[in-house]
């Protein structure tokens, strides 16, 4: 039994579990770009820590990975969602990209979309950049910190405003329509 996970072994595993990984992201996500993304991620860090993997149970491995790598990027998405409102259907502004859509879910995504920024412009503006990039590039609050040169606490009392005030403002949007 060999005990070294070698550049030939990870090639294969990448080679065979890539197209079932992107259909797994594909039903939780449904966004082909993010799907890719976090295929990368699971294998990026199967392949950095190559040295604690044990040949045997690489392919558990890798599925373990993905299911977390799926939970936290969803847990990420449902913070945002959660400030959101709830609409109708409640996976309009998600599902938009997916394909499956009405034409009436499309135009409803589209508006909530235009709403959605139009209340993130009137966010103050280092609300508005922390929110943006939390949003948007799904940057962490350390991440926000560094690149705003604030501390990190100060960064969460930006994103707590920010998100009040979306969901204030989606508030009015959802009685709208």
């Amino acid at each position: 039994m060999e005990s070294v996970f070698t550049e030939e072994m990870f090639t294969d595993y990448y080679v065979r579990l890539r197209p079932g990984m992107m259909c797994y992201f594909r039903s939780r996500v449904g966004r082909e770009d993010i799907c890719e993304d976090l295929t990368q991620d699971v294998f990026e860090r199967i392949w950095r820590y190559r040295d604690h993997v044990r040949p045997a149970e690489v392919e558990f491995l890798i599925r373990t990975v993905a299911r977390n790598v799926a939970a936290d990027f969803l847990r990420r998405r449902g913070v945002v969602c959660r400030h959101m409102v709830e609409t109708e259907d409640d996976n309009v502004f998600l599902r938009a990209a997916g394909g499956r859509n009405t034409v009436e879910e499309e135009c409803r995504a589209a508006e909530l979309r235009v709403a959605h920024m139009t209340v993130v412009d009137r966010l103050p503006v280092r609300s508005r950049q922390a929110y943006l990039l939390y949003f948007y590039k799904y940057a962490s609050y350390a991440d926000i910190a560094r690149d705003m040169g604030v501390s990190v606490r100060t960064v969460g009392g930006h994103l707590q405003t920010a998100f009040r005030v979306v969901r204030e403002g989606l508030l009015d949007w959802r009685g709208a329509g």
